[in-house]
This record gives structure tokens, C-alpha cells and sequence, in this order.
């Protein structure tokens, strides 16, 4: 797998780019997790965060709605987490992912309560 590297927004061409960008920082921030590379796992979502707003800024945010079906859970999460606000499906996919005994699954049950609380903010 290659190298993490800082995405910037000026960087990203289209919203194709931004949706792979999305889908292969999820897939990082994953592995960082599982590893417990904090490094990693901070640029991944530093990268997310910027895709996302790239999507948000053109009203495109929607556009993550296929990752949900992804084979990969952290990317599902990450999918997911985005879209808490206005997709319902978003929250049943976290939830499914939060019974999994595994640190994704303890990311997808804080995120959660934290949403149940209010305390929630995307990016």
C-alpha cells in the first residue's frame, strides 16, 4: 500500500477524485487504527475532512451514499459518519458496525453516543 500523503483542496480535480480520495483515506485511517499509528491515522483524517468539504462546498456530500456498501468497514464508518445528518441508513450502518468486537466497531459505538448526546460534529 502506498504512503499517506496530504491531500489539499486545490489538489483535487473532480468529484470522482475527492469520492476515491475519501474511500482510500477511510481505508487508512482503518489500518492506522488497528495498528495504533497516530500519525496515520491524523493525516487520513485531516484528508477526509478536506474531501469532504470539497463534496460539501458543490452539494455533493450524497455522493458518499455508495461507500456504504463497501467491503470495508472503516470506510463504511467513515461513509456513514458523513452522512449521519441526512441519510437515516447512515446511523444503521454505524450501528451494525458498532456490534463488531473490534476498535472500528468501538469508533462506530462512540460515534453514536455521541450523536444520541448532540455532541456530534461532522468534521
Amino acid at each position: 500500500m502506498e504512503d499517506v500523503k496530504k491531500v489539499k483542496t486545490s489538489n483535487i480535480c473532480s468529484l470522482e477524485q475527492a469520492l476515491e480520495l475519501y474511500e482510500k483515506n477511510s481505508e487508512w485511517h482503518g489500518i492506522g487504527s488497528n495498528e495504533g499509528n497516530r500519525n496515520m491515522c491524523n493525516l487520513a483524517y485531516s484528508n477526509l475532512r478536506t474531501c469532504y468539504y470539497y463534496l460539501k462546498e458543490r452539494n455533493m456530500v450524497n455522493l458518499l451514499e455508495i461507500l456504504l456498501q463497501h467491503e470495508d468497514c472503516s470506510v463504511r464508518l467513515w461513509a456513514a459518519y458523513a452522512l449521519l445528518p441526512v441519510k437515516k441508513e447512515a446511523k444503521e450502518v454505524i450501528e451494525k458496525i458498532s456490534k463488531k468486537n473490534t476498535i472500528i466497531g468501538f469508533d462506530a459505538e462512540m460515534t453514536l453516543i455521541e450523536w444520541k448526546k448532540g455532541r456530534l460534529k461532522i468534521f
